[in-house]
Order: C-alpha cells, then sequence, then structure tokens
C-alpha cells in the first residue's frame, strides 16, 4: 500500500497574496497565509499556502486578507539555512483552490486548479440533482 499526501483545508487569508517570479520560464509563485478554525472553541491552525503558474497569478487576483478559502493540496517540507542554523516549516502546496463567496459580502466563488485555470462555480439550476 502507498502512502497518500492529501489535505483539504477552509479558512480565511491572513494577508495579501505575495507573487514572485522564478526560473528561466519565470513561473510564477503565489505564498499567502491560512487560518482555519479548530473543533475546539478558539483554536485556530495557521498553515502558509503555496501555489504555482496561473493558480498563482489568480490567487494573486482574487485572495486577500479575510477572504475565505478553501485549498485542496499535499504537505511538502521546506527547509533552508539561517546564520548557520537548519531551519525547517511544512507548507500546504495548494493543487486546487476554491475562492468562496463570502456569508457576509456579495462575492461569488471561482474555483481554480492547476487543470482548470479559471472554472466558474454552475448555477443552481445547471445542477443536475
Amino acid at each position: 500500500m502507498s502512502d497518500t499526501n492529501l489535505t483539504v483545508q477552509v479558512g480565511r487569508a491572513t494577508r495579501d497574496v505575495e507573487v514572485r517570479y522564478v526560473g528561466d520560464k519565470q513561473q510564477a509563485v503565489a505564498e499567502f497565509g491560512l487560518a482555519v478554525n479548530g473543533r475546539v472553541k478558539d483554536k485556530v491552525s495557521f498553515f502558509t499556502v503555496v501555489v504555482w503558474g496561473k493558480q498563482a497569478e489568480l490567487a494573486a487576483e482574487y485572495v486577500k486578507k479575510g477572504k475565505q478559502v478553501s485549498v485542496t493540496g499535499h504537505l511538502e517540507e521546506q527547509t533552508w539555512e539561517k546564520d548557520g542554523e537548519k531551519r525547517s516549516k511544512v507548507v500546504i502546496v495548494g493543487d486546487h483552490v476554491q475562492f468562496l463567496a463570502d456569508p457576509r459580502g456579495t462575492g461569488t466563488a471561482k474555483a481554480v486548479s492547476s487543470d482548470s485555470p479559471a472554472a466558474e462555480p454552475k448555477k443552481e439550476d445547471e445542477i443536475p440533482f
């Protein structure tokens, strides 16, 4: 049996998206924070989310501090050295990001994934059930 690395989190962005371009082809990579409420009252988990390519550019456009976001992806450990000390953190690499409508506002939900760069949600009368 093989191991599975899958996470699904729904929370609110803790900061605006930071986008940078890397490599020879200048591929976009975006990073933002995500706060997810736990099952226990007043228990909040904080994550760093990383998305790549067109998805990163769309995240920069739609994800703003305080907005609700659903992220499906996998966990990845990042390591680096600072002042001679090894450091690491685990981040969520977003494979599918959905920008959720804020029930307090008037936004519409949008979904973005690596295989569907700008999927629009179906209207209620288009849903087959």
